[in-house]
């Protein structure tokens, strides 16, 4: 469902057309003005495009670690995973000795 969202950032309103829904975007322009503000507290006496620019970098850098992370984590599933197969086929086969040995 695409539409048009009205969202607020950094005192400017924006007029933005979305096809997930306008709950997506006020919940990025909330992020946004969060890290805005944070910024501003930190550093007032930089330009708008500045604190603009930081807050875009900021984000960036969190998007990056936080792919890294996830990178890291579906690493070690795989390694789980394999651990996890080998374990049963190696159950399989004491399963199967023990039968065959049964008959």
């Amino acid at each position: 469902m695409s539409g048009t969202v009205e969202v607020e950032v950094a005192g400017r309103s924006y007029r933005l057309r979305s096809d997930e829904g306008g709950a997506d975007l006020a919940a990025v322009a909330r992020l946004v003005n969060e890290r805005i503000e944070a910024i501003l507290r930190a550093a007032p006496h930089l330009e708008k495009e500045e604190v603009a620019i930081l807050a875009a970098l900021n984000m960036g850098d969190e998007l990056l670690r936080q792919r890294a992370a996830g990178e890291a984590d579906s690493g070690e599933i795989e390694q789980v995973v394999e651990a996890v197969r080998t374990r049963i086929a190696g159950l399989t086969k004491r399963l199967e000795q023990t039968a065959a040995s049964q008959d």
